[in-house]
């Protein structure tokens, strides 16, 4: 379940050496890394992340990428590299 999902992905990331982060954060960090790394159009924003206007989409999960964009996406980039 997505509860479980989230109780055991903090504990996971932790005994794998990794900053703790939510799995949702994966999701605006994706949005913003679409928007400002890969220069996708808002619409195709939109259809890779499900959202069905633009207004949350801009208003809610895209941001600049930030040094704490970069943590996030450095610790997630491992984890896959890894597995």
């Amino acid at each position: 379940t997505p509860a479980a999902l989230s109780e055991v992905f903090p504990r996971f990331l932790r005994s794998n050496g990794f900053p703790v982060f939510r799995l949702h954060d994966c999701r605006h960090f994706f949005a913003s890394y679409c928007h400002d790394v890969m220069g996708l159009s808002d619409a195709q924003i939109m259809k890779l992340g499900g959202w069905s206007t633009p207004h949350i989409m801009k208003r809610v999960y895209i941001t600049s990428i930030t040094d704490k964009s970069k943590e996030v996406s450095s610790a997630f980039s491992e984890l896959l590299l890894e597995n």
